[in-house]
């Protein structure tokens, strides 16, 4: 009880610590160092709140892991501090609302166009998935036994047309930017259109598909609407976004019968919030780990190289199960540095992937009217949010949306100089 209110005091103390640091610097509370300190706050406080459920995790582990959080921070206020210096600080003008700057800079009709095209050519991929699945479980698969046909993909590979969802995680948030910057009269279509796509992905049989596209969405709000929700209401609107979550959690594992009964249910919610820290220390601990030496960390570029040169082998980047003694299989962000660079890489590189975070937010702060700023700095968030579980950044899928985005953002641009707009670029 005593270390679980300790540990209460000490994520309540570093978070706060984190908001009054990255104020002074990056003025608005959300961002990349306050969401990393509120994520991470989380699942160490559910940890200690049943400590004695695991096996022992050692001293040494929690001063890696420590480390790892002030390396982290060491990179974010590298970024901000050398950009403050270099006259290009990050800054918060208000006559130059967010909002207004991208209906200046984006092209409405052709956004709509872009969010649909997306949304079918997701739908194709879809249509192809569907009916190799339907050829050869039946329509009956596809509506009662997501589960068992998941397990089937796992053992004869994926379908062609699965990585529809690569399209449908996309039209949610996308569809979210549009109505927050031209409103929801006369957009039903769009929105059915988006609500439609976001449940395809409960056709993966995978819950943290559709689990991203509403967090996404919802990020993608919060950072459109900053400059006018204030701290008090965004927790709230994050709350609100935690208990859907939950809640999605709960009917998709129900309907799927992956987990049977609410006390199960709980556990298993327990688990993912607490497990990954003894996984670790059992991970740090185990002898026959062989390093890849950056080919994890670089995933998504090993699997283009390996496309073009097969001699180049693709790690697996799925963690062997350890008995914790629940068997569990993540073990945080901190699991591919390690693989790759043994402690060293624990500890320098959450430094590299503090840079990234600072930058990304530099430019959206500088860049109000970018929506390509805004984009990536999305997906970075949605990388720090998952950092206490497992390594986003490592997905091909993202890789893949940020291409998407870019060339989007390539489409829906337009050109102050040609609309009038000289000199309104903020800077």
């Amino acid at each position: 009880m005593i270390e679980f209110v300790f540990a209460i005091l000490v994520a309540l103390i570093a978070l706060g610590g984190v908001v009054l640091a990255t104020r002074s610097l990056a003025i608005d509370w959300f961002n990349p160092a306050v969401i990393f300190a509120f994520s991470w706050s989380i699942p160490l406080i559910v940890f200690f709140s049943g400590r004695e459920n695991y096996y022992h995790v050692s001293i040494s582990t929690w001063v890696v892991i420590v480390l790892s959080l002030l390396t982290f921070y060491l990179g974010v206020f590298t970024v901000w501090v050398y950009g403050m210096r270099c006259n290009s600080a990050i800054v918060n003008d208000c006559t130059l609302e967010r909002v207004a700057l991208l209906r200046m800079y984006l092209n409405k009709r052709k956004l709509r166009n872009g969010i649909v095209f997306i949304g079918l050519l997701g739908g194709i991929f879809f249509i192809v998935y569907i009916k190799n699945i339907a050829d050869r479980y039946g329509v009956n698969m596809i509506v009662f036994s997501l589960l068992e046909l998941r397990e089937d993909m796992r053992n004869e590979g994926v379908f062609p047309g699965f990585h529809f969802f690569y399209f449908f995680q996309m039209v949610l948030p996308l569809t979210t930017l549009y109505l927050v910057l031209y409103g929801m009269k006369r957009n039903i279509l769009l929105i059915v259109f988006a609500l439609i796509s976001t449940l395809c992905l409960l056709m993966t049989g995978a819950k943290v598909n559709i689990f991203d596209a509403i967090i996404w969405s919802g990020v993608v709000y919060l950072l459109l609407r900053l400059e006018k929700i204030s701290i008090e209401r965004g927790v709230v609107g994050l709350f609100f976004f935690a208990v859907l979550g939950i809640s999605i959690f709960l009917v998709h594992t129900k309907f799927t019968g992956e987990i049977v009964g609410v006390s199960n249910q709980s556990a298993d919610i327990y688990q993912r919030f607490s497990a990954q820290f003894p996984t670790f220390d059992m991970l740090i601990n185990d002898s026959s780990i062989e390093h890849s030496y950056g080919k994890l960390s670089l995933l998504p570029l090993v699997k283009v190289v390996h496309v073009f040169f097969s001699e180049v082998e693709v790690p697996n980047h799925i963690l062997q199960f350890y008995n914790v003694p629940v068997r569990f299989n993540l073990a945080t962000y901190l699991d591919v540095l390690y693989r790759d660079f043994g402690l060293a890489g624990v500890v320098v590189g959450p430094w590299f992937f503090g840079v990234l975070c600072g930058f990304a937010f530099l430019l959206y702060r500088n860049k109000k009217e970018s929506f390509l700023a805004l984009f990536f700095l999305s997906i970075v968030i949605l990388w720090v949010l998952s950092s206490p579980y497992a390594a986003g950044y490592i997905k091909p899928i993202f890789w893949f949306q940020i291409l998407i985005g870019y060339i989007l953002y390539l489409y829906i641009r337009v050109n102050p100089y040609f609309m009038g707009a000289k000199g309104l670029r903020h800077t």
